[in-house]
């Protein structure tokens, strides 16, 4: 696999996992602990759940190439496959973190980025939902619902993601 790095063929992220998901399926790419739960993310995996994810940004929640889509997640599964599938759907993933107790500083970055869209954990102890939970103009039961903020006004578009399920919304990692 010494090549891989150097060809030119493989030159984007998207490219790469799918060489590796293509040619080394069973490979290890990322592993989580969990409550001492080992949970394995071979690149066939990462691949396969990331694209379905690429595939509803694109066919089902109506995201354009190039569109900027602001992904709150903590480090964890749902992250990665969400960073990796908003990459695979030709949008561009900006880092979400509310740092600042009034979220300005999430705000400034969203309107001045004309991000379009959230990636958020619907759970009142997470930062980024209780700052944007009230600006959330649709039903927070679906995966994806409408939002509306005078200060980020590009942002139409929130993406609910948990691993609780509920009637509507199933884990994103099933």
């Amino acid at each position: 696999m010494g090549n891989v790095s150097m060809s030119p063929a493989l030159d984007t992220i998207s490219k790469r996992v799918q060489f590796m998901a293509e040619n080394y399926p069973d490979k290890e790419l990322f592993v989580f602990y969990q409550d001492g739960n080992r949970d394995v993310y071979t690149a066939e995996r990462m691949f396969l759940l990331a694209g379905k994810f690429a595939n509803r940004l694109r066919h089902q929640y109506g995201f354009q190439r190039n569109d900027i889509i602001a992904n709150t997640l903590p480090n964890s599964p749902e992250r990665l496959i969400t960073d990796l599938g908003i990459t695979l759907a030709g949008c561009v993933c900006m880092n979400g973190q509310v740092l600042l107790a009034d979220g300005s500083d999430f705000f400034q970055s969203s309107k001045n980025s004309r991000c379009r869209g959230v990636v958020l954990r619907p759970e009142e102890e997470v930062a980024a939902w209780r700052l944007l939970k009230s600006y959330v103009t649709g039903d927070i039961s679906s995966i994806v619902t409408e939002l509306s903020c005078v200060k980020a006004p590009d942002m139409t578009t929130a993406i609910l993601v948990s691993r609780k399920s509920n009637r509507l919304r199933k884990p994103l990692l099933e």
